[in-house]
């Protein structure tokens, strides 16, 4: 039973972890990453620039407010599961004229930026450009005549290599250029090696040998007492 209790340890500690783990950095959720549904709520992770220069939480934006554009047949993609729109003000439909900048942060310290890729989907009412780092990554614009914009549907993007990123904070940006009313942006997306890129950490090899060794040790005793 002692041998039985010591392999199931070994099993338990030796699920596997990874370096530079995926990021979520998407629009629309709590501190704890969980979509917020009840609008008027602060992002936890997107700050905006507020009309008077000051710097602000972006608030997140439903159907029921004021700020939300719901045209039949030409309104905002909804909201969920992973992320949601964001304004600077969910109950203000003309919260200023662009440009003014959403922005928010992450952290790849230690991280193999040669292996980092971020890659997710976004929208925008009207236009806007996505940075990283100060480099444009993407941009999606309402052009002259064009209806509906590039607010029904999500459109996807990707950025990978060392050069993108920086060892430390980096900083991801969405600058919204134009807008007549009814102003937000959307962002679902992660940062991270790519999948079945993942490598276990030292600890996870170490605690993968001693569940070898017990595997091991439990044969050689069920050998003797056979």
């Amino acid at each position: 039973m002692k041998i039985l209790a010591l392999l199931g340890l070994a099993a338990a500690l030796s699920s596997w972890t990874a370096y530079g783990s995926s990021i979520n950095v998407s629009t629309g959720l709590d501190a704890s990453n969980n979509l917020i549904t009840v609008g008027g709520q602060p992002d936890a992770h997107w700050v905006v620039q507020e009309a008077n220069g000051s710097t602000g939480a972006a608030q997140v934006v439903e159907p029921n407010n004021q700020d939300w554009w719901g045209a039949p047949g030409s309104g905002w993609v909804p909201n969920g599961p992973n992320s949601a729109w964001i304004a600077r003000d969910a109950n203000d439909a003309f919260a200023g004229l662009g440009p003014y900048t959403f922005t928010t942060t992450f952290d790849l310290t230690g991280a193999d930026l040669s292996k980092q890729v971020l890659t997710g989907a976004w929208a925008v009412d009207d236009s806007a450009v996505l940075a990283l780092n100060g480099t444009t990554i993407a941009t999606l614009a309402r052009s002259p005549g064009m209806y509906p914009g590039p607010w029904i549907s999500l459109t996807s993007f990707s950025a990978s290599g060392a050069s993108m990123f920086v060892n430390g904070i980096n900083t991801l940006s969405i600058t919204l250029t134009t807008d007549d009313g009814w102003d937000g942006v959307r962002l679902e997306e992660s940062v991270g090696p790519p999948a079945g890129t993942m490598t276990p950490e030292p600890a996870t090899w170490m605690l993968l040998g001693i569940g070898s060794a017990v595997l091991m040790l439990f044969a050689g005793f069920r050998k003797r007492t056979s």
